[in-house]
């Protein structure tokens, strides 16, 4: 009974330690986008927090874009990621490469030509501040794929190009389906918010599942999160049905109107009728006397 009122009190106050760092499942694959010497991307998922250069994952120099990307093998839940970024601890070297950088999620691959992704955090460092060197970014998002990127080339930096030196990067959050710092099944949906467990996905993903991006299914258009049918789409399939209804009714209408003349008073001709029939929706309403 003890232990479990010191976990629960643990999860109250960090509440990132209350959810699994999916970063080191087995499942998890990290990469790069290059890499420098023998800085391999699986530096970022030892579980080191250590944040010297020997500890770091490192993309290579004179690249126009760097990028470390966290494959979760499929889609989760996510809450948050927390990044940890070298910091040798000396005046000599200073994160400069940090800044500007940009945290997304996707269910496509960074190495896709052209990936739908959710943006979560852009750090907006100028050159004349440095970036902490570690970053709790909120991510309440579902998707497969973590992707940190860069295209910022520091100034004041002696090598050229972007750069990424990432130490640990950790990705917190549930299996899908799941919420809360228990990862408490999702009441009524397939898909939830992270935190609260209420039902729906992300901005660009959609589907009882959250398993279809909105900018490939809905063509950029505005998506329904539960079944990923256009919007505007859909506005004018009903709009175009009431304006059809209206017509009918009209038609309807008229089509009454000139029958009814049928029973024009004992004065009136009864080519009335004939004439509305043959001049479609408009009956011309006039009275013809029929001949003594």
């Amino acid at each position: 009974m003890m232990m479990f009122v010191v976990i629960l009190s643990l999860c109250f106050l960090d509440i990132s330690e209350c959810y699994e760092n999916l970063s080191r499942r087995p499942s998890t694959v990290l990469s790069l986008s290059s890499r420098f010497q023998t800085q391999n991307a699986t530096l970022a998922n030892d579980g080191v927090r250590d944040t010297i250069y020997s500890k770091c994952s490192h993309t290579a120099e004179n690249q126009s874009i760097a990028w470390l990307q966290v494959d979760l093998g499929k889609r989760y839940s996510i809450s948050k990621v927390t990044m940890y970024y070298r910091d040798d601890g000396s005046e000599g070297w200073r994160p400069y490469r940090l800044r500007q950088f940009s945290l997304y999620v996707s269910n496509t691959s960074a190495n896709m030509s052209a990936t739908p992704r959710t943006r979560c955090y852009t750090d907006n460092t100028t050159e004349q501040d440095l970036p902490k060197n570690i970053i709790e970014m909120p991510c309440k998002q579902t998707a497969r794929y973590v992707i940190v990127e860069t295209t910022y080339d520091a100034h004041d930096d002696q090598s050229t190009g972007a750069m990424l030196e990432i130490c640990e990067i950790e990705v917190y959050g549930c299996k899908t389906g799941k919420y809360g710092d228990n990862c408490t099944s999702c009441e009524g949906c397939k898909t939830c918010d992270i935190n609260n467990g209420s039902c729906g996905c992300s901005d660009i993903f959609c589907g009882i599942d959250c398993e279809h991006s909105c900018n490939k299914t809905c063509e950029n258009q505005i998506c329904n999160r539960t079944t990923g049918v256009k919007e505007r789409l859909k506005i004018v399939i009903i709009g175009g049905s009431i304006s059809a209804v209206i017509v009918l009714i009209a038609v309807t209408v008229l089509i009454i109107k000139c029958i009814n003349k049928r029973s024009l008073p004992s004065g009136q001709d009864t080519g009335y009728v004939e004439e509305c029939i043959r001049s479609s929706f408009h009956c011309q309403y006039k009275f013809i006397l029929s001949r003594p």
